[in-house]
């Protein structure tokens, strides 16, 4: 297979239809990066695919701990993730193939998901899976929810871009998305959630997730009469760099948000508790904890303050406030944890 160098192309290359990429890579960073890298150097049309390792990814203007299970995601140890597209929270596992389109547009006004979505919908009913578009954005097969898509436009580029459900883990799905119980106020944007299943439900039990991807490179190729190439050292080196840059930076995944404010009222062993936070780009700058019982204000507020609003964080500034007291660490500090989101 050819090793397309995209970075160093000059404009008297040979163009051809559509180029078909397919990431090895399971790190969403990187191939979050590749979307971006492609849609900015393109000069010819893509297709890529890839899967990542268990992982949240939010749209551009959302905030994760609103449209996310933060205490779940934390005691499991999955990464979040921002892209640069908008839409609503994901989860990714290895049973979740994400696939992008990196297109020419003559109106970078029209967000047009319908034409995107006509060649995965008719692939899907290929494969005998009754796909078909429901509402402006999501892939439905008997009512459930099997993709959920996402636009965003570069200059005369578009990058359209979502997950095919196959055989990801509904169950690990439903805790890392599931909405806190606290209360947020912020303008961020909210996920459309609906019921879900996975696509080789629908499909012969020896259909794997490898087969069902080369079947999909296949027919794009086919019905694009587009190349299959693959990025060279130099195009993957360039990557890296945005990977690192943006999407391996807690400024850009959790800090990249508006100003919001957080409130909840946990019973603990000490009483009731009211807890009320505002959090700007991802750091707490005010932070009130009221004990409902003698009605006063609790110290312990003001150590959360220039905290980041993030479990790990929060976690180690109440480790070292009840560090005199090991039995009163034991015992609240993951209920106090909890109660932050």
């Amino acid at each position: 297979m050819e090793k397309w160098h995209l970075l160093f192309q000059s404009k008297s290359s040979l163009r051809f239809a559509m180029l078909c990429i397919q990431s090895h890579q399971t790190d969403t960073a990187f191939n979050l990066a590749a979307e971006q890298y492609l849609l900015e150097r393109r000069r010819e049309d893509v297709f890529m695919l890839w899967r990542s390792t268990p992982c949240v990814v939010i749209g551009r203007n959302q905030n994760a701990w609103a449209q996310a299970n933060a205490n779940y995601i934390y005691k499991q140890r999955l990464p979040i993730y921002r892209r640069i597209s908008g839409g609503g929270a994901v989860y990714h596992d290895l049973g979740n193939l994400n696939f992008a389109f990196i297109l020419a547009v003559a109106d970078n006004r029209r967000m047009d998901f319908e034409t995107q979505l006509r060649p995965i919908i008719a692939f899907l009913n290929q494969c005998r899976a009754p796909a078909k578009l429901d509402g402006r954005s999501d892939i439905i097969v008997n009512g459930l929810k099997i993709s959920g898509n996402a636009q965003h436009i570069h200059r005369h580029s578009v990058l359209h871009h979502g997950t095919l459900l196959f055989a990801s883990d509904l169950a690990a799905l439903r805790h890392a998305l599931q909405t806190s119980a606290g209360v947020y106020h912020d303008r961020a944007v909210q996920s459309n959630r609906r019921p879900v299943t996975n696509i080789c439900d629908f499909l012969p039990q020896s259909e794997t997730i490898d087969h069902f991807t080369a079947r999909l490179l296949a027919f794009i190729q086919n019905r694009f009469h587009a190349r299959r190439v693959e990025l060279s050292l130099a195009d993957q080196n360039a990557i890296d760099h945005i990977a690192n840059q943006k999407y391996r930076s807690r400024e850009w995944n959790i800090g990249h948000v508006s100003t919001y404010q957080f409130k909840r009222s946990c019973d603990l062993s000490a009483g009731q508790f009211d807890i009320e936070l505002v959090v700007a780009n991802g750091m707490i700058s005010q932070a009130r904890i009221i004990n409902k019982a003698n009605k006063s204000d609790c110290n312990l507020a003001s150590a959360l303050i220039g905290c980041r609003h993030d479990p790990a964080d929060i976690q180690a500034v109440l480790h070292h406030w009840f560090k005199g007291n090991r039995s009163a660490m034991d015992e609240m500090v993951d209920r106090l944890v909890g109660c932050c989101f």
